[in-house]
Parts: structure tokens; sequence; C-alpha cells
């Protein structure tokens, strides 16, 4: 859970909150709540004990991925590192 946070507070500082809701969107009805309803029906009460952990893991390989990317493209159209961890745009 702490990598999905500080994903999700790295795009709100580099101004990306777009991102951000996207990550917050996808964890809770894309992945938790269908996780939830399917695990609860196959393994009863581990399964909705489950359904937490996985949907995490789940999103920490995506955001990590995402965050990746974004820095990246940032790097390479002239936001150097520095500018983004100051939270300047480099102009």
């Amino acid at each position: 859970m702490g990598s999905v946070s500080m994903c999700r507070m790295s795009f709100q500082a580099m101004g990306k909150p777009q991102y951000a809701f996207g990550i917050t969107l996808v964890r809770q009805l894309i992945l938790y709540i269908p996780f939830l309803l399917v695990l609860d029906r196959q393994f009863a009460f581990y399964g909705m004990i489950w359904a937490q952990p996985i949907t995490e893991f789940v999103m920490m390989i995506a955001s990590v991925a995402l965050l990746i990317k974004i820095i990246g493209w940032e790097s390479r159209n002239g936001r150097d590192k520095t500018n983004l961890a100051m939270g300047t745009t480099g102009l």
C-alpha cells in the first residue's frame, strides 16, 4: 500500500492529478470490488481477506510502472529529474 500511495503523491506533486485519480479509481472500483465478490464466492471468508493484498500487489506493479513511464516521458521532453523533484517546470 505504501508504494501505491507514494506514486499517487508523486503524481499530485508533478501536477498530474488525473493519474492519481485514475490509480484510485482502478484500485477501488475496477479491481478491489470484483476481487472481493469473486474471491468471497470462491473461498468465503478467506477470499475476502485475500482480496485486499491481491489488489494492492497488482496496483503496486501498475502504479510504479506508470510512474516510471511518466518520469521518462517528462525527462525526454525537456524536464529533467531535478526539476521534477523540485516541482518546477524547468522554464
